[in-house]
């Protein structure tokens, strides 16, 4: 269409010396009018294809628009993304160092434990060794008080040494109770530790 308005034919231009033709002008006046539709038409299609373009470049502005704001919505998304995957593996890190410090702690607690259990079962056969003796101290004076009442020496020797014994075991037993009082509290401060 462009192509066919500079290539529209136009009418000659009369010479001064020539004699004026009325059906030549006419004729040509004809030829012009029909340019001039010709040149009109063009023009409208010409708009026709403006309007087109403008309508095209709107319609692309618009998608543009969409796509440039949907962009920056998934960019602001993957920054969310980002900023919680960041928060995770820090947690996951915190949480990391936690176990590793509830682990020592809890090794240190056992390595308590297993030491405090070998002294409970080292009091316990003290304890026991000292029940045999005074079983058989008490034996011995029995025997001694049936058979021989008037060596009150012996017997004597024999109470001070029970006496001695009993003390022992008192004190023993004394320790024994603070040994498992102090397992006690440093089991539950451990538990606590570990549970808290």
């Amino acid at each position: 269409m462009i192509n066919q308005i500079f290539k529209l034919p136009f009418t000659r231009k009369l010479k001064l010396n020539e004699s004026v033709d009325r059906n030549k002008i006419s004729e040509e006046i004809k030829q012009i009018s029909s340019d001039i539709e010709r040149l009109e038409e063009s023009n409208q299609s010409l708009n026709s294809m403006v309007n087109d373009l403008q309508f095209k470049i709107s319609k692309n502005k618009k998608e543009s628009e969409r796509l440039f704001k949907k962009a920056e919505e998934q960019k602001n998304i993957l920054l969310d993304l980002r900023t919680t995957e960041n928060s995770i593996l820090n947690e996951i890190n915190f949480l990391e160092e936690e176990k590793k410090s509830f682990e020592e702690k809890y090794n240190i607690f056992l390595e308590g434990l297993d030491k405090n259990i070998l002294k409970l079962d080292k009091s316990s056969k003290e304890i026991d060794f000292i029940k045999g003796e005074t079983g058989l101290l008490i034996e011995k004076m029995s025997s001694l008080e049936e058979k021989v009442p008037e060596k009150n020496y012996d017997v004597e020797n024999i109470n001070d040494t029970i006496f001695g014994t009993v003390k022992s075991l008192k004190d023993i037993y004394g320790k024994m109770l603070n040994l498992e009082k102090k397992v006690k509290i440093n089991y539950y401060k451990q538990k606590k530790q570990i549970e808290g």
